[in-house]
């Protein structure tokens, strides 16, 4: 449903599979016709199970009104505030969402406390290159003539990603803005950090699977498998919020892991509850 509440990841999804369509389309010739059937056959069931957003959508944009950007609905267009801290480094190393630099007055982050970590400790800055370190690695080592389409593929993921994940941050932001000045609609990508970062995301995994399957064919075995192990290993550390959960969810009694006393929990059960004795509203 996270496609219908913003067309924009819609069309970016549908723009990843015409991408993978089309280089494999040039470097596969004879298949073309099946390659060609199975991107109808994709797009055909993603636009109709999304028609009952698109339809209305597409009536309301063109036909109801005359709409060519955000404020022509009323909506906020935060993508200069949201490309403040997307520059291309901290997009490569996956690091542009906003919350990771909001910070108080004191410098304590307001609603991530693990960012400081990524910040400050050197463990975790040096593990932010690996995954950048392995996407430049498998493209110089990883290529043969059997994957080339996926590298074309990948490498065209790896810079729609970084690119236009930056948003119109310096110095690529200008050709951001020229889009969204030029493009009718093409203000609605007011999120680029999050509407086109997962194509990167999606490039690295490719490229660090392409360049250990490649290594994998050397008559060094042991030494890819241990490799690889530590990479997993160290992925899972590296990403340790994740896995443990170390992330607020305000909807749950502990989503900012703040130990309440007991008695906050009674009090509220006390004021809910029918023989309390008050008969009124506390302020």
């Amino acid at each position: 449903s996270g496609a219908g509440i913003n067309p924009a990841y819609f069309i970016a999804l549908l723009g990843g599979i015409f991408v993978y369509s089309f280089i494999v389309g040039l470097e596969k010739a004879n298949e073309r016709k099946m390659i060609i059937r199975g991107l109808l056959v994709i797009v055909g069931t993603l636009l109709a199970a999304n028609l009952y957003w698109i339809l209305p959508l597409t009536n309301y944009l063109f036909f109801q009104s005359k709409i060519l950007n955000l404020a022509d609905i009323g909506l906020t267009n935060w993508l200069d505030s949201l490309s403040v801290n997307t520059s291309l480094l901290n997009v490569l190393r996956l690091q542009g969402a906003w919350d990771w630099y909001s910070l108080d007055a004191s410098g304590q982050p307001l609603y991530l406390p693990y960012a400081l970590n990524y910040f400050r400790k050197l463990p975790f800055i040096l593990f932010s290159f690996v995954l950048p370190t392995i996407a430049i690695l498998s493209f110089a080592a990883g290529k043969t003539k059997e994957n080339i389409e996926f590298y074309l593929c990948f490498g065209i993921f790896l810079l729609l990603g970084v690119f236009m994940g930056a948003g119109t941050h310096p110095p690529t932001g200008f050709v951001y803005s020229f889009l969204v000045g030029k493009i009718p609609f093409f203000s609605f990508f007011r999120s680029p950090w999050y509407i086109f970062t997962p194509y990167l995301i999606f490039a690295y995994a490719g490229l660090a699977s392409l360049l250990f399957a490649g290594l994998e064919k050397l008559r060094i075995r042991f030494i890819v498998y241990s490799l690889t192990f530590l990479f997993v290993v160290g992925y899972l550390l590296y990403s340790y919020p994740l896995v443990t959960g170390k992330i607020f969810r305000p909807s749950k009694p502990d989503g900012f892991y703040v130990k309440f006393p007991d008695y906050v929990w009674e009090t509220e059960k006390w004021l809910q509850g029918e023989d309390n004795g008050i008969n009124g509203r506390i302020i």
